[in-house]
C-alpha cells in the first residue's frame, strides 16, 4: 500500500478510509481490515458502513449491484446461500482479477496433488472466476452474512434504460387472489422486474472491456455478466479504456481485496466530501447502536 501515504496527516473525517493522494483520478479510498474474513466487530462496520453509502447515493439516481465471488460460498455460507437462493435470485456470471487467465477445467497436475493429499482441497480452485449477481431484499442483514469474506463487489449504477416490464399490468393484477394462493409469500413484482437483470445493458457495457483475453471463448462471451475485482494497483496501471468503461456506468465502486488487506472505495468524481459526510452519520449509528445495547 506505500501508494497510499500513510505518514501525512489523514483528515479525521474520512477515518478509517485513506485517500490515494497520488492518483488524480478516479478518487480512490482504502481502509485496512484484521484479515479477510474479517472480525465480526468489523463486518457490523461494512454492513453500516455500506447502508449508509446505499441511502446517500440514493439521493443521486444510483442503486447497488450485488456481486459475490463463488469462492467464499462453502461451508456454512453454502448452507446460507442455498437456504436463500429464492429470495437473493442469483445470477450466474464471472467476477474477474485483471486480467485473469479464463474460468475452467483445473490443472491435472493440481487434481492430482488433491488427490494424492500433497495439496488440500480448495473450493476456490474450482470456483475461480465464478460469480453471482444477487438481488438482496434486505442490504443489511445480506451484509452481515456474507460481506468480509472477500468476494464482495458491489457497483453504484443508475437503473438499465429499459421498459419497465409491468408498465402493461394494472396494478390490482396483483392484488388478485388466485394469485396470491398460488404464490404465498412472494412478491411478483420484484420477481418480475429481476428478471431485467438478463440482458442487462449496463453489464452489457462493461463486458465488453473486461473480456479482453477470452475472446472466443463461447461460455464466457455468453456469460450474463463479467465484472472486474479489482485492487489498488490495478488504478495505477495502464488501464484507463478499461475503468472509464466501469466507472461510466457505476460511478461509485466497492471493492473487498485480499492483496490490499481490507476495501476499496473508488469514485469516478470528487468524493472526499461526500465520504466525510457518509463517515459521521456512519459513526452517529453506530454510537446510537451501542448506546441502545449497552442500555
Amino acid at each position: 500500500m506505500s501508494h497510499f501515504n500513510l505518514s501525512m496527516p489523514v483528515e479525521f473525517r474520512l477515518r478509517p478510509w485513506v485517500r490515494a493522494e497520488t492518483l488524480e483520478w478516479p478518487d480512490l479510498f482504502w481502509t485496512p481490515v484484521s484479515g479477510l474474513p474479517v472480525r465480526t466487530v468489523e463486518r457490523h462496520w461494512e454492513s453500516e458502513f455500506l447502508c449508509t453509502l446505499v441511502d446517500h447515493l440514493a439521493a443521486d439516481g444510483l442503486s447497488p449491484c450485488w456481486f459475490l465471488d463463488a469462492g467464499i460460498l462453502q461451508g456454512p455460507l453454502q448452507d446460507a446461500f442455498l437456504s436463500e437462493a429464492a429470495t437473493l435470485a442469483p445470477l450466474p456470471g464471472y467476477c474477474r482479477h485483471l486480467w485473469d487467465l479464463p474460468p475452467g477445467a483445473v490443472d491435472p497436475a493440481e487434481l492430482d496433488a488433491i488427490r494424492q493429499g500433497r495439496r488440500p482441497f480448495s473450493y476456490e480452485l474450482f470456483a475461480r472466476g465464478l460469480a453471482f449477481w444477487v438481488d438482496p431484499p434486505d442490504s443489511a442483514a445480506f451484509c452481515l452474512r456474507y460481506g468480509g469474506y472477500g468476494g464482495l463487489t458491489v457497483l453504484f449504477a443508475a437503473p438499465a434504460p429499459q421498459p419497465d416490464p409491468l408498465a402493461a399490468f394494472p396494478p390490482a393484477i396483483f392484488e388478485n387472489p388466485f394469485l396470491k394462493q398460488i404464490a404465498p409469500g412472494r412478491d411478483l413484482r420484484r420477481e418480475f422486474r429481476q428478471t431485467q437483470r438478463v440482458g442487462d445493458p449496463r453489464m452489457a457495457t462493461i463486458q465488453k472491456e473486461f473480456l479482453r483475453g477470452w475472446e472466443g471463448l463461447p461460455h464466457c462471451e455468453k456469460a450474463l455478466f463479467v465484472v472486474p475485482k479489482l485492487k489498488s494497483l490495478d488504478f495505477f496501471a495502464n488501464e484507463r479504456q478499461a475503468l472509464g468503461a466501469l466507472l461510466q456506468v457505476a460511478p461509485v465502486c466497492f471493492f473487498e481485496s485480499h492483496q490490499d488487506g481490507g476495501f476499496l472505495l473508488v469514485s469516478a468524481g470528487p468524493f472526499s466530501t461526500r465520504l466525510a459526510e457518509i463517515m459521521a452519520e456512519v459513526r452517529a449509528r453506530l454510537d446510537t447502536k451501542a448506546t441502545e445495547e449497552a442500555q
